[in-house]
């Protein structure tokens, strides 16, 4: 019998490997180190000294954050290879073993997301924005036995205020949208956008009102007045709008046309069809 005959009916009979387990905060009750790299990028501490916080509410005992550790620690690392795509960006694992909890991510948005990846195994949860909404357990011990691989389905994610942000809403929305691993790999830029396409073109929107929706027979001109989709100019301007839109945002993935602003179906153009 070959050795890979013999391999895969060890495989069978006993089943996938699975992660060992750690128990947290340590053995003996000593809290594991939170370690990164002597070189980390402030992004990178940021996520360690936010891991150790947030453990020492859970289990009421500092977890120190180094550079240098011997034995199992909780390690906070930011993967080596090729430039991840926009869709790629947010990958991360969360593996325990005999070297204690690794944390690696594709970046350093990526490492973020597996900093609450774990805080979230561990009972945290930020349901809404503010102090009211965030559930943090009281735990003396717990045993995690975790091998996880995730990747968001959805590239760019946004849930927003409908007046947006302001002094008083603007930093619990921020933590909220962190706590929750919202921060995509990339942002699209698709707001309303009518009003930015005039002003960028003042004197070529003046020149030609026929850009602007026919509405009962007048040029609707007002500073929020829909535009006339069907005029070939129009589509030239706005064209020409993106494209230096791009030229001056080069990390920028998406300018807006939305088309659809209006509240009321009477705001657009009404076309007459001629024979």
């Amino acid at each position: 019998m070959s050795t890979r005959i013999v391999s895969v009916l060890i495989v069978l009979l006993l089943g996938e490997a699975k992660a060992a387990e750690v128990l947290l905060p340590g053995p003996e009750g000593k809290p594991l180190p939170i370690l990164i790299p002597a070189d980390s990028s402030e992004t990178h501490e940021a996520a360690a000294k936010t891991l150790a916080t947030t453990l020492e509410r859970l289990f009421s005992v500092p977890f120190p954050v180094v550079t240098e550790a011997e034995g199992p620690a909780i390690r906070l690392t930011v993967s080596k290879g090729p430039e991840p795509t926009s869709l790629e960006r947010e990958a991360y694992t969360i593996v325990t073993g005999a070297k204690g909890i690794e944390l690696t991510g594709v970046t350093d948005l990526a490492l973020r997301h597996a900093v609450w990846g774990l805080l979230h195994h561990l009972g945290y949860r930020q349901y809404f924005p503010g102090p009211t909404w965030e559930i943090v357990p009281k735990l003396d011990s717990i045993s995690l036995d975790l091998d996880v691989r995730e990747s968001p389905d959805y590239a760019s994610r946004r849930i927003w205020y409908g007046f947006g942000l302001w002094d008083h809403n603007g930093p619990d929305y921020r933590d909220w949208v962190e706590r929750n691993r919202m921060e995509g790999g990339f942002s699209l830029n698709t707001g309303h956008a009518y009003g930015r396409l005039v002003r960028s073109q003042q004197a070529t929107f003046d020149a030609h009102p026929e850009y602007y929706a026919l509405v009962d027979g007048k040029r609707q001109t007002v500073p929020e007045a829909k535009l006339c989709i069907a005029n070939p100019g129009l589509r030239e301007a706005a064209i020409a709008y993106a494209l230096a839109f791009f030229d001056l945002h080069l990390r920028d993935n998406a300018a807006a046309r939305d088309y659809l602003d209006a509240p009321d179906p009477a705001d657009f153009v009404t076309v007459e069809v001629r024979e």
